[in-house]
């Protein structure tokens, strides 16, 4: 989520990857909350690894945004 509130408006892609951040949050956080209903106190590994699904998908595309975003611009 901090790393979402670092990013400016200023650009499509910061605005990308400030929404793709945010939005990983509220998936991870609603898992949670889904699974907890589904399993009660048995959610064991269940989350850990929805968790770790989501935030491995959120790094791979914000990766992609910030290194466009943050490429060396050609001097002219």
């Amino acid at each position: 989520m901090e790393a979402a509130l670092t990013l400016s408006k200023e650009s499509r892609l910061e605005r990308a990857a400030r929404w793709l951040f945010l939005g990983g949050f509220v998936l991870v956080s609603v898992s949670f909350v889904v699974l907890s209903l589904a399993y009660g106190y048995d959610v064991e590994y269940r989350f850990e690894v929805a968790a770790i699904a989501v935030d491995w998908v959120v790094l791979i595309v914000a990766a992609t945004l910030l290194a466009v975003l943050y490429r060396p611009r050609a001097e002219a």
